[in-house]
């Protein structure tokens, strides 16, 4: 699919914000909802992944079977939101020895399982809105001993919300970043501080009255207390 692009800087697969998200990816749903929704955190459009099971509600991508995604960048990002409940994710790649090797990670495996062809790891999430960046050519490299050659597939199941989905070529941080590409964690901290600051100056204001308490015979003598008045 993206083999003959010309792959260099970012290269977005999902876009949650964009006109058709889901241009290319296949979806399906058993008991369960994929939708896009308002995120009450980001106030910004979010894919809602959700499903009894895991196995059987998921987005994946290229929607052809037949058909590989090429992504030959190395560096992988997924921005999305932690539901507290059961959520993985698949990533397939082909090594240097024409091989499929899949990745797939999720919040309730608790140990790293290295098999020929399929690499089972844990995911940690924080609350909120978590940045996911995998450093495919090293993973390779550990769990195969064999060297990256490109991105096949991904899959991306139940429970989740999802934001983000882009390839680079190097790590990059947020200043270097385009919009649509930074961390909407950073961007709600932000927002949070101003909303702060705003509470602050509404605030009614208050005088500070210094009152010089009795001083005791010690060599602290000279030390002095403060106390906040309100204003009548």
């Amino acid at each position: 699919m993206f083999r003959n692009t010309f792959q260099k800087g970012f290269l977005s697969i999902f876009y949650s914000i964009g006109s058709k998200p889901l241009l290319i990816w296949d979806t399906k749903v058993s008991h369960g909802h994929i939708k896009r929704i308002t995120d009450e955190d980001s106030k910004s459009l979010a894919l809602d992944i959700r499903g009894v099971n895991v196995i059987n509600c998921y987005i994946t991508a290229p929607a052809d079977p037949c058909t590989c995604l090429g992504i030959k960048l190395p560096f992988m990002t997924i921005i999305v939101k932690n539901l507290k409940k059961q959520f993985s994710f698949e990533v397939q790649i082909l090594d240097d020895r024409n091989q499929l090797r899949r990745f797939r990670f999720s919040n309730y495996q608790k140990k790293t399982r290295v098999s020929n062809f399929t690499t089972n790891m844990p995911l940690a999430l924080n609350c909120g809105w978590n940045q996911i960046q995998m450093n495919l050519v090293d993973f390779t490299r550990r769990a195969y001993g064999t060297n990256y050659m490109e991105t096949v597939r991904i899959t991306i199941h139940a429970n989740c919300r999802l934001r983000n989905i882009y390839f680079s070529d190097r790590l990059y941080t947020d200043d270097e970043k385009p919009v649509a590409f930074k961390f909407m964690g950073k961007d709600d901290e932000k927002k949070k501080e101003k909303e702060a600051l705003k509470k602050i100056l509404k605030e009614p204001k208050k005088s500070v009255v210094a009152i010089e308490t009795v001083r005791p015979s010690s060599p602290v003598s000279h030390i002095t207390e403060t106390a906040v008045v309100n204003e009548a």
